[in-house]
């Protein structure tokens, strides 16, 4: 199991760098992101780098979830990036599972659910790649 507080091998929590890729995603340089979350921006820009390498499968897997939790979940419009698809992407699957199990517990914050929908594979380097998720 992995915990979802983290991602594997990172020591800042998702909420954190979820937020270095949104706020990268709204247009916002390694240096700004860096400043605003409070992280060095050495470590920064080896998120995004990571995250813009991993979005692709990371967009997929997450769309796969999202179908596979609700077969008549929305359509994914996209962003215009390759982050900001992953993001939306993720969002709609963290939001699929939530309404399947009614509702999430309250001690599992979103972007944790988010994180474990993710595999933790949003900052490895290097992702399983496309896998049909829930496997039956």
């Amino acid at each position: 199991m992995l915990p979802t507080i983290a991602f594997p091998r990172r020591a800042d929590n998702v909420e954190t760098v979820f937020k270095a890729v949104a706020l990268a995603v709204n247009g916002a340089g390694h240096r700004k992101v860096a400043a605003q979350v409070g992280v060095p921006e050495t470590t920064v820009r080896g998120w995004l780098r990571r995250a813009r390498a991993n979005a692709e499968i990371i967009r997929a897997n997450a769309t796969v979830s999202m179908c596979a939790l609700d077969p008549l979940a929305p359509r994914i419009n996209p962003t215009g990036t390759l982050l900001g698809d992953m993001l939306e992407a993720v969002g709609l699957a963290t939001m699929a599972w939530e309404a399947l199990l009614g509702q999430r517990p309250p001690v599992v914050p979103r972007l944790e659910v988010s994180a474990l929908l993710t595999g933790g594979e949003l900052l490895m380097p290097n992702p399983a790649g496309f896998a049909y998720w829930p496997i039956p």
